[in-house]
This record gives structure tokens, sequence and C-alpha cells, in this order.
């Protein structure tokens, strides 16, 4: 399955989108952790977002193999994603 084809849709279809009713988060589209500080960010659901880093998981484990820094990265970025209780935040831990 091609991930990153699925996430650069994700992001098409986000940047396309007017506006999202309700509740929405800024996710940027190349990870900070890997790249640095960028301004490209959209805005996505909070299902999308959960997706996007599943994906973002995936692509890095597929590219990179599962001991490089930038995997260890997007999977500590999507356990914090599921993990993370804190703050009075109440986390979207499934894709549904």
């Amino acid at each position: 399955m091609n991930y990153l084809k699925i996430y650069i849709q994700l992001v098409k279809h986000s940047k396309r989108r007017e506006q999202i009713d309700g509740y929405y988060e800024k996710h940027h589209v190349f990870p900070v952790s890997i790249f640095g500080y960028n301004v490209l960010t959209v805005k996505l659901t909070a299902r999308e977002h959960y997706i996007a880093h599943a994906l973002l998981e995936k692509i890095y484990t597929k590219r990179y193999g599962t001991h490089d820094i930038r995997t260890k990265k997007m999977v500590r970025a999507f356990f914090m994603m599921n993990n993370a209780h804190g703050n009075g935040q109440q986390r979207y831990t499934n894709s549904r």
C-alpha cells in the first residue's frame, strides 16, 4: 500500500476545503521534529489528524526501517497522540 500517496491526498483534500465546522487541529505537513520549523500547516479534523500521524509512522517505518531516528520520532509522536492524557486533553484514540 502506498501510504505516502494517501497522506498527500489527505493534505490536498484539507487544503481545498474552505472551512471546518467545529473542532480542528493544525498539522505541519512536514514534521517539525525532522525538518525543523516550517509554516506549511493544514487544518485537519481530529480523525484526519489521527490518520495523518498513523500514515506518517507507516511511511517512515517503510522508508527508513525501525531503527532510524526519524522513524523513532514518528513512532513517538503517534504513541503520544494515543497516550497523552494531560493538560485537560481528551484524545481521540482511534480513527472512527
